[in-house]
């Protein structure tokens, strides 16, 4: 009679005994699968990112790879205007030699999703003076059409006016006087067509303070200026023709990939 009893007893259960052992497993296995389950959607994860981060990097070397020939193209476009040719010096700079003589009369340097162009004084201004010369002029309206043909790529103007150490006679310090060359530039800018109120456009004077030199090396190093340095990089004629300088920096616009190549 007991043995019938126990016997019952250890049959009450659904599963007989073991249950407990059964149950845990069973608990072990569902973590287990919850567990690869988890790890499975953070490795789809992983691999999504990565194809978007792809993506993402391709497009971007498309779009700088599309600035950089839009920056060629406008070299050669002003080239065209005056009957000659933009040469490339290296990869990244083209120049144009308008008046036959040197230096060249405007460099273009190309980086990346800028352009830095460099015009001579000597090919805009006659030494002191801040009203274009009438070859200047024609020069200056020139680069202006082509630019303004191309208006839709740029996002920024900025004129920058630099001058050397030689003392001027008919303004307040060559800071004034860059200062001025750059406003003139900026109003020719604004005759041609190109409309400040639509696009962003800046005039602004460095006076004898960002030589040539000082320039390079900044992008190289950290070397320190000083009053001497500054004298020293204009100590020539040829270092002087260099600093004496108008230069126009043009931030181009990187399109994104839904808007309709321009």
């Amino acid at each position: 009679m007991r043995k019938m009893e126990h016997l019952a007893e250890g049959e009450s259960g659904i599963f007989g005994p073991g249950t407990d052992l059964v149950v845990s497993l069973a608990a072990v296995l569902i973590l287990v699968l919850a567990i690869k389950s988890m790890l499975h959607s953070e490795d789809l994860e992983r691999l999504r990112q990565l194809e978007e981060d792809l993506e993402a990097r391709q497009q971007g070397e498309l779009l700088l790879t599309e600035v950089l020939e839009n920056q060629r193209r406008l070299a050669e476009e002003v080239a065209e205007r005056f009957s000659t040719e933009a040469t490339p010096l290296d990869e990244d700079v083209y120049v144009i030699d308008i008046d036959g003589h040197e230096p060249y009369d405007i460099a273009f340097h190309n980086h990346v999703d800028r352009q830095r162009i460099t015009f001579g004084s000597h090919i805009l201004f006659d030494p002191d003076a801040v009203d274009l010369t009438v070859a200047g002029r024609d020069v200056l309206m020139g680069f202006s059409d082509a630019l303004g043909d191309r208006i839709d790529d740029i996002r920024e103007i900025h004129i920058e006016g630099h001058a050397d150490t030689s003392v001027t006679r008919t303004h307040d310090s060559n800071l004034d006087l860059a200062a001025k060359r750059a406003i003139t530039v900026f109003r020719t800018f604004e005759e041609s067509g190109i409309d400040p109120h639509e696009i962003v456009m800046s005039a602004t004077s460095y006076g004898e303070y960002l030589s040539v030199q000082r320039f390079h090396a900044s992008r190289i190093s950290d070397e320190s200026y000083s009053r001497a340095k500054v004298m020293r990089d204009n100590v020539s004629a040829e270092q002087k023709s260099l600093n004496r300088r108008i230069e126009v920096r043009l931030v181009y616009t990187l399109h994104s990939r839904g808007e309709t190549a321009r």
